[in-house]
């Protein structure tokens, strides 16, 4: 397993005044050598993503020349520098152990994407991203 640093420190008595509407789980696989992502679109203003646990995998059924690659959980999109963890995958000539984590409270900001990604593709492998998460805010009333 590569190293692993959180970045965002948030304040969680504030967030333990959001009401949680809703949670759920998306994943996404890549082709091989194509990086895998998968962006949750913004809530709307006044709602905010928590990301609850997240995995990072890859593999292959070929020989890897060994390497590292990032992987992320980002506030906001694909690509975005705004980190609320991410970590180095080592990846040796048959793929990776997969980095799983729970027990997170990764509180996005306001009407933000949150996005789960690995840094890039990896030559001859698969990568797959998963992400739990709970949706915060202000319920709608219609």
């Amino acid at each position: 397993m590569g190293g692993q640093t959180r970045l965002a420190y948030i304040d969680v008595q504030e967030s333990r005044t959001l009401p949680i509407l809703t949670q759920g789980t998306t994943s996404v696989g890549a082709a091989l050598g194509v990086q895998a992502t998968n962006t949750l679109a913004a809530l709307g203003s006044g709602k905010r993503y928590i990301a609850t646990g997240a995995t990072f995998s890859l593999g292959t059924l070929l020989t890897l020349a060994v390497s590292t690659v990032g992987v992320a959980i980002i506030d906001g999109a694909s690509g975005a520098a705004t980190y609320l963890w991410r970590g180095i995958m080592q990846v040796g000539t048959t793929g990776a152990e997969p980095i799983t984590l729970s027990d997170l409270w990764l509180i996005g900001s306001d009407n933000t994407a949150l996005t789960i990604e690995f840094s890039a593709g990896v030559t001859s492998a698969g990568e797959m991203v998963a992400i739990q998460y709970s949706k915060t805010g202000a319920a709608t009333t219609t």
